[in-house]
């Protein structure tokens, strides 16, 4: 009776097991590929600002032509010196390029889409990698790194740009790109490039720039520092804790959740349709449940013969499905990746798995609450008039 009953019923909705079916694998797809996105997201931001070893407070001010201290910088120093909350603080200078002193090599204006920063590569706040995740160390005379953001119809690697003032011209190439943490996130307005400490100097010495100085502050009570530093009024062009810098990789962060939340409505679509389904399949087959009824087959024993239907099309739906995410969950981190620092060894595989076995366990329990209904099917009802009003 059992077996005649599966037989049938696979055969007569073969389209409708083969639909759950494919939201089964869609949604195990989705859901282990956003957790996973989401896992490297999370915990690679931690290794990220860990390895670059940065600050705990910013300070980013406008200076003077050519790194020249303002009387902003002079009071802003003294009080960095004389508060003890401050354990330590370090300062890097930079020069703010222009689109009127940016163009390629066919003499044309480049146009931006952040404020542009040029520094050298012996800044002492944090550390910087390149894109295989290298600690970027040495610049060659005549190159540039720039973060992905600025890869775009601007800049790409191999290009061949000037940075001029006046009738001063210094040509650079993209060498690569560097993966900064600081000012690299997509939120981030300001984009900064990486170039020797040479030709630095030489952008010093020979042209004109307005500049910008990068106050990296060391303490260990951020917020007692803060209070005391918003009463001081200083003229900034950015200021804000680690936790600030982190809300500039968000995006990375949206792009998983909705993911995740598309994933999660393909599981609820899917119970709807197990639902429905399994409503319908009670309904034609009320005479089998009457007999099966009658000669005393418990009901548990009933729902369970609809339960492992439905149990194998979500074991093979979700075994597809984690299979299918291990390719789609690479191409979702390798976009994080390139703007991130993770660490290595991150296992996709366990999660993967972990989460199929969430979604069958899922679609089971949603089948088994389905079948509700078997309860209350007696078997002199199912006899008399079955489904239909017909009687067998």
């Amino acid at each position: 009776m059992k077996a005649k009953i599966l037989k049938k019923d696979l055969r007569r909705k073969k389209s409708m097991n083969f639909i759950l079916l494919i939201f089964v694998m869609l949604a195990t797809t989705f859901i282990a590929a956003s957790v996973n996105n989401m896992k490297v997201i999370t915990t690679g931001l931690d290794h990220y600002f860990e390895v670059s070893q940065v600050c705990d407070y910013l300070i980013n001010t406008m200076s003077g032509i050519n790194g020249e201290p303002t009387d902003n910088d002079l009071r802003l120093e003294a009080f960095l010196e004389e508060n003890e909350n401050v354990d330590n603080y370090e300062v890097d200078d930079g020069l703010m390029i222009f689109e009127d002193q940016l163009e390629d090599v066919g003499d044309s204006e480049l146009e931006l889409d952040s404020t542009l920063t040029v520094f050298s590569i012996k800044s002492e706040q944090q550390n910087y990698f390149d894109e295989e995740n290298q600690l970027l160390k040495d610049i060659g005379a005549g190159e540039m790194y720039v973060p992905k953001k600025l890869l775009s119809e601007t800049f790409q690697v191999g290009d061949s740009i000037y940075i001029k003032s006046g009738d001063y011209k210094k040509k650079f190439t993209v060498k690569g790109t560097v993966k900064d943490v600081i000012l690299g996130g997509e939120m981030m307005g300001m984009a900064r490039v990486l170039i020797s400490q040479k030709d630095y100097d030489d952008l010093v010495e020979h042209g004109e720039f307005v500049s910008q100085k990068m106050y990296g502050v060391y303490t260990e009570d951020v917020d007692a520092f803060y209070q005391e530093y918003v009463d001081q009024g200083f003229y900034v062009l950015f200021n804000g804790d680690m936790g600030i810098i982190r809300t500039t990789y968000i995006m990375d962060m949206i792009i998983a959740g909705i993911l995740l939340a598309v994933s999660i409505c393909l599981i609820l679509i899917s119970a709807i349709m197990l639902r429905f389904t399994i409503l319908f399949t009670v309904n034609e087959d009320y005479k089998e449940i009457g007999i099966m009824k009658a000669i005393g087959m418990p009901d548990k024993s009933i729902r369970s013969l609809y339960v492992v239907k439905y149990l194998v099309i979500s074991i093979i739906g979700a075994v597809i499905g984690f299979f299918v995410s291990i390719p789609f969950t690479d191409m979702l981190v390798s976009s994080v990746v390139k703007n991130i620092v993770i660490e290595s060894g991150n296992n996709n595989y366990l999660t993967a798995g972990i989460v199929s076995v969430v979604v069958v366990l899922v679609i089971v329990w949603f089948a088994y609450l389905s079948t509700g209904r078997i309860k209350k099917v007696t078997p002199m009802d199912a006899i008399r008039s079955g489904n239909n009003g017909e009687r067998f």
